[in-house]
């Protein structure tokens, strides 16, 4: 399964200062981390409406209406950096990272709290982030920050919509950090360094972005939220482009 693909994005300007349109982005998603909306809605998880044993629960609106383009949950999970192009020496295609050793030896190998998780499923939540991956697979268990109680941080658990629905939310990075955070670091091997083949890890000081969901329309009561994966080929059975 490729991982999930990501587009919108609100960037810094001029260093930490942001223009006007990523201000209320922000503390949307603020506020959303923190346990509330700005709009007073509320989300809940419970089983998916979506006709297939793959689909489990769903993210559904239990406190409405959500306006069109407001944020309505966060993607809480693990953050893998993108390895920098110093890594990626000639004599070393491709770059000998997590991502290879996930590739040859499965999930436990690159982090210990996936033991007895095939490779399958845990890709299927990477997201393709702007200068990274966001790894939403069992962020409750693994990401182990206070951000992840919040009952908004339910991003990596929306489903992709059947066949003949069409998705009514979208993905929505912010390359901010937000407090508390839904998200952390990867804590293992990030690659190896080509020119010494020792062992690199993720620097302590970088900071994953904050990625959200955003309503592409007004969303009610009752309704499941549905995101378009967005998936590279070979497509799973339950994936309908």
């Amino acid at each position: 399964v490729a991982p999930r693909l990501l587009c919108p994005r609100v960037t810094a300007c001029r260093g930490r200062r942001f223009c006007a349109a990523a201000i209320l982005p922000l503390r949307e998603a603020q506020a959303l981390a923190q346990g509330s909306s700005l709009n007073g809605f509320q989300v809940e998880v419970r089983p998916s409406n979506i006709d297939d044993p793959a689909s489990g629960d769903g993210v559904f609106v239990s406190k409405g209406p959500i306006p069109a383009g407001a944020l309505v949950a966060l993607y809480a999970g693990v953050w893998f950096p993108a390895v920098p192009l110093t890594a990626r020496a000639a004599d070393m295609e491709p770059p000998q990272c997590w991502a290879r050793l996930l590739e040859l030896h499965g999930p436990e190998a690159v982090d210990p709290d996936l033991a007895g998780c095939s490779k399958e499923e845990v890709v299927a939540y990477h997201l393709c982030c702007e200068g990274g991956i966001m790894d939403g697979f069992r962020a409750k268990q693994r990401v182990g920050v206070e951000g992840i109680e919040s009952p908004f941080a339910v991003g990596q658990i929306i489903n992709h919509p059947p066949r003949g629905q069409r998705p009514n939310v979208k993905f929505f990075q912010i390359d901010e950090r937000i407090t508390p955070p839904v998200s952390r670091l990867h804590r293992g091997l990030w690659y190896l360094d080509p020119q010494t083949y020792r062992e690199v890890r993720v620097p302590s000081g970088l900071a994953p972005p904050t990625v959200a969901i955003q309503a592409k329309r007004d969303l009610q009561v009752g309704e499941e939220l549905l995101l378009n994966y967005k998936l590279n080929r070979p497509h799973p059975s339950w994936y309908h482009p």
